[in-house]
């Protein structure tokens, strides 16, 4: 039976099976309990990691992990789609023989056709499915992907919709404040205008539930529609937030997915290009930062770390100047 004690910095496991006795630190009880576990049953049976690690394919850990993991977190349709991808891309291999060399040169294939960001959002799936594999099915040893570098991290996107732009596109998706609403095209129009005067993102506008002066951002009201991080939080309504909200019943009936795509071919019919529905979030925080202090804009915006919200607030000088009188 295994033991654990907690030590600085975590857990230790120990332990004690066939006269053989082994320990190891890690920073969760969870990871200990795993550890332990996978080790008493090699133990046990007589099998070492890498005999596990040949029994077990890169392919059937992407299909594994596809059909039982990605379910339950947010990103499952994102998720699927590159995991379909890695199923093209990576050879199947068994997980004994999969090196940083393979994982490698695959980064460096992708980097000659997809952005710097791009390769590092797949590396970081990749080290989660690994992760998993290692930790919970005790198909790994070690997470392959510990020892691979990542691509420099790309300048966040600072595009900002202006009022020219605003206008072509609402009236390419038919929305103009003296027709109804019929068309789920005005539907989204009217969502991204919500999203230029609140900041909130497109599954964040399908996600809430609008009471009074205030949407209300309640994690996993809708599947595959939440707040980004997880957290619950109230989004002050300006009085014209409120009238567009009003203009669609409180609720913003088109999926993430139908906004973007209904936006793109909006924007092309009016002839602009560059700009996204996601964008919109970044032009409302610029205008809300003149407004709202650093701390007010942070809880509004749902931000954790308030250097992100930094990145909004730029007042000159001189206004500061103005303030102290």
């Amino acid at each position: 039976m295994a033991s654990f004690q907690q030590v600085i910095g975590g857990w230790r496991a120990f332990v004690a099976r066939k006269g053989i006795r082994e320990s190891k630190t890690f920073e969760s009880k969870a990871e200990a309990n795993a550890w332990a576990a996978l080790r008493e049953h090699e133990i046990i049976s007589g099998t070492s990691p890498r005999q596990i690690a040949r029994e077990h394919t890169l392919h059937k850990m992407f299909i594994r992990f596809r059909d039982e993991e990605a379910p339950k977190r947010k990103g499952c349709r994102w998720e699927t789609v590159r995991i379909n991808r890695f199923l093209r891309e990576f050879p199947e291999v068994p997980l004994a023989k999969l090196g940083a060399e393979e994982i490698a040169t695959w980064r460096r294939m992708r980097e000659q056709t997809v952005s710097d960001g791009s390769v590092r959002r797949d590396m970081s799936l990749l080290h989660s499915i690994f992760d998993v594999a290692r930790r919970d099915w005790g198909w790994l040893h070690a997470n392959p992907m510990a020892d691979i570098r990542k691509p420099r991290m790309p300048p966040s996107r600072k595009r900002l919709i202006t009022d020219a732009e605003r206008d072509a596109v609402v009236a390419a998706l038919g929305y103009a404040e003296d027709l109804p609403i019929v068309q789920v095209t005005q539907r989204v129009a009217v969502a991204f205008l919500i999203a230029l005067e609140t900041g909130m993102r497109a599954g964040e506008l399908r996600n809430c539930v609008v009471e009074g002066k205030v949407a209300i951002l309640r994690d996993r009201v809708r599947k595959g529609d939440a707040t980004k991080n997880s957290d619950e939080r109230e989004v002050p309504l300006s009085m014209r937030a409120r009238e567009l909200f009003a203009r669609i019943e409180g609720k913003v009936d088109v999926s993430a997915g139908s906004m973007d795509a209904l936006f793109r071919k909006a924007r092309k019919r009016a002839g602009l290009s560059g700009c996204t529905f996601h964008d919109s979030r970044h032009t409302a925080c610029t205008k809300l930062a003149q407004k709202l202090k650093p701390m007010d804009l942070a809880k509004m915006l749902g931000h954790r770390d308030l250097r992100s919200t930094m990145v909004y607030y730029n007042p000159r000088a001189e206004d500061l100047a103005d303030l102290l009188g």
